[in-house]
């Protein structure tokens, strides 16, 4: 799909449950998945993001978890945390987490 340019990327969005971005950070993949891509993904998708936050359009992103256009995300980093003036503060709300400092020593 990746090699067949922006109609397989968008293919891939609208066929995967779970995106997964692992890339290095350059003109051509800063802001990959904009508001367009996120529109195509389905309400099902998980986006994760391991690869450098500017890959993904943050406030793109923070619009499609308000208003749960998309399952969620899992993201390495924030650009910077986003805040709602007046709002829960970011741990109150469903699409957050964290996971404990422990997890890396836990045992299943």
């Amino acid at each position: 799909w990746c090699d067949s340019g922006p109609a397989g990327l968008t293919r891939l969005y609208q066929e995967s449950d779970f995106i997964v971005l692992v890339c290095a950070l350059t003109e051509s993949t800063r802001g990959l998945i904009d508001s367009a891509a996120i529109a195509a993904m389905r309400p099902s998708t998980v986006l994760i993001n391991v690869a450098r936050g500017p890959v993904v359009d943050e406030a793109a992103l923070y619009d499609a978890l308000v208003e749960r256009r998309i399952a969620g995300a899992v993201l390495d980093v924030w650009w910077a945390y986003p805040t709602l003036t007046g709002g829960a503060p970011p741990a109150s709300r469903p699409w957050t987490g964290a996971a404990p400092t422990t997890t890396n020593s836990s045992r299943l």
